[in-house]
């Protein structure tokens, strides 16, 4: 695939500079412990399992702009109380792993919501754990790449997440840009919607407007 395709449904691209930056080989993924390098955009040959949810709004609630003193674990300001919809079984894995301090507490948040965890947290502590529950190896979890967020939505318009471009929240991506701490993110309506990609150096910092869609390869 490339910046001036043109397939059926397909009418939101990527930023051009998101394929620039794959065909110099600045974009990889880690898999098996290994960095795998991604040189041309493409929907890989598997079959998948998809979180069919719309990625939610953000929902103010104003404290005034101001930031907690002393809250190191989330960025504190204008809390958000958004959920992703009927999210118990992923949502309870959350707040367990919260009760048990395994992944920050965030108070912007309730214990079970998606937002406010780190990249890091959903490959180290997340991830392994969901796979048991899903009877699934840890290798065949991952993040959904930047391509299939915005094919998906304009794919499958039949599903919920047809408005994805339409809510003003992030997701992280499972693609890495240039070094392991840096991890794309995007999906704003504010920011590009599903055509934008951003990447962040800081993979262990929570944010109470950014969460993560797991994908099951099988």
């Amino acid at each position: 695939m490339i910046s001036e395709d043109n397939y059926p449904g397909w009418k939101i691209n990527l930023q051009a500079r998101y394929y620039n930056n794959v065909a110099a080989g600045k974009i990889f993924r880690r898999r098996n412990g290994e960095s795998i390098f991604d040189y041309v955009v493409e929907l890989e040959d598997i079959t998948v399992l998809i979180d069919i949810r719309l990625k939610p709004k953000y929902d103010i609630r104003d404290n005034g702009g101001q930031m907690s003193e002393g809250d190191d674990s989330c960025l504190n300001y204008n809390k958000g109380r958004q959920m992703w919809a009927d999210d118990d079984f992923l949502g309870s894995i959350i707040a367990d792993l919260r009760e048990q301090d395994k992944i920050a507490r965030c108070d912007s948040d309730p214990q079970s919501s998606r937002f406010g965890v780190s990249s890091d947290e959903w490959e180290s502590h997340i991830k392994p754990v969901f796979a048991v529950k899903l009877n699934l190896a840890p290798s065949q979890l991952r993040l959904e790449r930047a391509i299939e967020a915005n094919f998906i939505p304009q794919t499958y318009i039949h599903l919920p997440r047809k408005d994805d471009a339409r809510t003003n929240t992030w997701v992280w991506y499972e693609e890495r840009f240039r070094g392991r701490g840096s991890r794309f993110y995007g999906g704003h309506s504010d920011f590009g919607g599903i055509a934008g990609v951003y990447h962040y150096h800081s993979v262990d910092d929570h944010w109470p407007r950014r969460s993560f869609r797991p994908l099951a390869v099988l």
